[in-house]
């Protein structure tokens, strides 16, 4: 559960919170008795203040990636290293004591004296830590090597990502590099010993990234680490050509005699491991697996429902679908055969005309964003995770500004797909929703907790709303829009059904028979055995959102507006789903 940088993913398919203060509960009316401060705790700011500073000067690489600049907000940039305890069962134990101490330091507040920001702040805050707290107490669990979010993906983009905003950083970079190998070996080393005692990967799994390790150091002198760096430094006018060389030279034998090699010690070991996981199916077969993958989720959604509650709703979502497919077909047969996902209008654009034709089009389903500058590019093959369709690197809090949004080439291959996940990563979806979000000036320490159905179930929900400013048949719109939402909240019951409920492969192919063609039924099965809980966030956060939109549109009828709907959605930041549920109720009540 430690994350080396903060990047949003958008994964291809076949692959309860504690309520405080019930916001509903909570009115600015100061006839109520209980309502929010009018004025701010500062108490409650300094603690936030130090936590966040305390983060930040704890790891480089976190720091790097929240901030651009450092000193400015009295924050000493930490020595930049990769340090293996990390894959400790120590550092474990060291987590859980060290977010004890933040979570009752927090709980000595007074939520009555705070004002409705810091309110927010409490709320994400402590579903944090509490998270956080108890998923680090099932070490075993931690899989560091599964194919789409295993360390060996994440290294790769952290490096080829890392942006050389000031001139010391190629030495910070450079110092980063020569710690991978004994940074991976510690990994592997925890990997052992989980395998030891039967946690381990699929042998599907392994073979997945066997095959991603295989295409990464199929380059040497040409790898993509190797061109990138030499292409920033060949850039950079503030370095001599003698430091340029340098560096350079520097980089190039640490890629080759020291990177590459690592990962081929990670193929070798996964290799000789292959065999060690003790069941034959979901992780809720696992001692204890249970309870970690309803915490994995929890922490995942911030949803305040069991597992069998979401599966519920993500099951009786899936059954409104077939229904709306048959509808569309009683009214439109023919849109079945004709949808090609070939949009004429698409041809002529390239990737940045998609973003462009999107803002162009959102202004009168969302309100007015920051204006930011983005750099979008088609990754090198032999660093582009096959599960990963594109994604987009968050900025630095304190430099909005420049947003970068980096492409699988294989995407590209279809017009209307490519258009679809562009609008998810840019606009309206991760781009927009980030930028806005850090544009209201979110305490900093938000920008730290991860939210990741509210983040993905936003930038689900709003492709598809994205895809209604094409000029295709609204039949072909609606097929296309079908399918998407079918395939991820159908892939996310299936994982809830496997990993958390515990059902075997007879019983998950009779329940999946009504939804799928026989013939994939072991595929997509073992796919959720292979990389568990991955489509989660997204499957159940847009069963969310289209949940709630629904109702709002429901019960306000002509009063609906959805810039005002979409303004509540966006208020309080990334927040968890049990949250948002219950803003859109204010949202709701408000507006009757």
């Amino acid at each position: 559960m430690k994350k080396l940088f903060i990047l949003i993913l958008s994964v291809l398919l076949l692959v309860g919170c504690t309520k405080e203060k019930p916001v509903e509960q909570v009115n600015t009316n100061s006839e109520n008795t209980f309502g929010y401060s009018e004025t701010e705790n500062v108490l409650f700011n300094e603690f936030l203040d130090k936590e966040f500073k305390d983060e930040m000067e704890a790891d480089y690489l976190n720091n790097h990636y929240t901030l651009n600049d450092s000193s400015a907000m009295g924050i000493t940039k930490p020595e930049a290293k990769l340090d293996p305890y990390d894959f400790t069962l120590e550092s474990y134990a060291d987590f859980v004591e060290d977010a004890q101490i933040s979570l009752e330091e927090l709980n000595s507040f007074d939520v009555n004296t705070l004002t409705e920001k810091q309110y927010y702040d409490y709320l994400d805050y402590k579903n944090n830590l509490e998270n956080y707290m108890e998923l680090n107490k099932y070490p075993l669990f931690d899989q560091y090597f599964l194919p789409s979010t295993g360390l060996h993906e994440n290294l790769i983009t952290t490096f080829m990502e890392f942006n050389f905003r000031h001139v010391e950083e190629y030495e910070d970079y450079l110092n980063l590099l020569e710690d991978v190998p004994e940074y991976i070996e510690a990994a592997l080393e925890l990997t052992r010993y989980q395998a030891e005692n039967g946690y381990f990967m699929t042998d599907g799994a392994v073979d997945e990234t066997i095959k991603s390790i295989d295409s990464f150091t199929s380059k040497t002198e040409d790898n993509e680490l190797i061109t990138s760096f030499n292409e920033s430094v060949d850039d950079n006018d503030k370095l001599s050509d003698d430091l340029k060389e340098e560096y350079k030279k520097r980089n190039k034998d640490l890629i080759l005699n020291s990177f590459i090699p690592a990962y081929k010690d990670i193929r070798k070991e996964l290799i000789s491991l292959k065999g060690s996981r003790s069941i034959d199916g979901g992780l809720a077969l696992y001692e204890n697996g249970a309870e970690y993958y309803s915490l994995y989720v929890k922490n995942k959604t911030g949803s305040d429902l069991s597992i069998q509650e979401l599966f519920d709703m993500c099951d009786e979502y899936l059954v409104k679908l077939i229904k709306d497919y048959i509808a569309a077909y009683q009214k439109d047969p023919d849109a079945f055969d004709e949808i090609s996902y070939e949009v004429s209008q698409l041809e002529e654009f390239e990737t940045e005309d998609i973003l462009e034709f999107v803002k162009e089009n959102m202004s009168k389903d969302f309100p007015q964003g920051p204006n930011v500058n983005y750099k979008i590019s088609y990754l090198d093959e032999t660093t582009a995770n096959p599960n990963v369709l594109a994604y987009y690197l968050i900025p630095p809090i304190d430099l909005i500004s420049e947003n970068i949004i980096r492409v699988n080439p294989k995407t590209g291959e279809d017009k209307l797909g490519l258009y679809s996940t562009v609008s998810h990563e840019g606009f309206p979806g991760h781009l927009y929703q980030i930028t806005y979000d850090f544009n209201t000036k979110p305490h900093p320490i938000r920008s730290n907790i991860s939210n990741t159905a509210y983040t993905e179930g936003w930038a689900m929900y709003t492709e598809l709303i994205a895809i209604d400013y094409l000029d295709v048949s609204d039949a072909e719109k609606l097929v296309y829009k079908l399918d998407i939402r079918f395939g991820y909240v159908l892939s996310a019951a299936l994982d809830l059904y496997v990993n958390g409920l515990g059902n075997d492969f007879e019983t998950t192919k009779e329940w999946l028979l009504n939804y799928i063609d026989p013939i994939y039924v072991e595929d997509v099965y073992n796919g959720a055995i292979d990389d568990p809980g991955i489509i989660v966030p997204y499957g159940v956060g847009l069963a969310y959102y289209e949940n709630l939109r629904d109702k709002a549109e429901n019960e306000l009828g002509d009063k609906f507006d959805a810039v005002k709907y979409h303004e509540a959605i966006l208020k309080n930041s990334d927040r968890p789903l049990y949250l948002l549920e219950s803003d859109i109720e204010k949202f709701i009540g408000s507006n009757k």
